[in-house]
């Protein structure tokens, strides 16, 4: 059975604007993959259609069928890690093979926070606090 799986450095999943995040990514598959994808992604929850965004990507090129990498990633300048009453925007660090059939194919992530001082910002009715 293929296997993949992520995990941060022990930071505390907060981060600020152009701090490095360092994961390690770990994978068994049963077919050989093009690459290893790792990437920042953003996504806005709430009302209204979802907006999704990249941040920063590692592509590990020709791995092999089982192995490990160390990927540092940069977090970008923005958009900042919020909560509010109709929307939220949340980060994650998201792994994944490519070039696997659909039976072998498994991703990982791990949610994070980029904002100011690595805390998510709240808001109340509209304006950031």
């Amino acid at each position: 059975m293929s296997e993949l799986s992520l995990t941060l450095s022990p930071h505390g999943g907060g981060y600020r604007p152009g701090e490095t995040i360092e994961c390690e990514v770990r994978w068994d598959f049963e077919e050989q993959p093009e690459a290893i994808i790792v990437r920042l992604v953003w996504h806005t929850r709430g009302l209204g259609s979802e907006d999704v965004g990249i941040g920063a990507t590692h592509r590990q090129e020709e791995p092999s069928r089982r192995g490990e990498a160390r990927v540092s990633l940069i977090a970008p300048a923005f958009p900042y890690s919020f909560s509010g009453k109709l929307i939220s925007l949340e980060w994650e660090v998201e792994a994944h093979p490519e070039g696997l059939s659909r039976r072998s194919r498994r991703s990982a992530s791990c949610a994070i926070v980029i904002a100011p001082g690595g805390e998510e910002l709240l808001t109340e009715g509209g304006g950031t606090s």
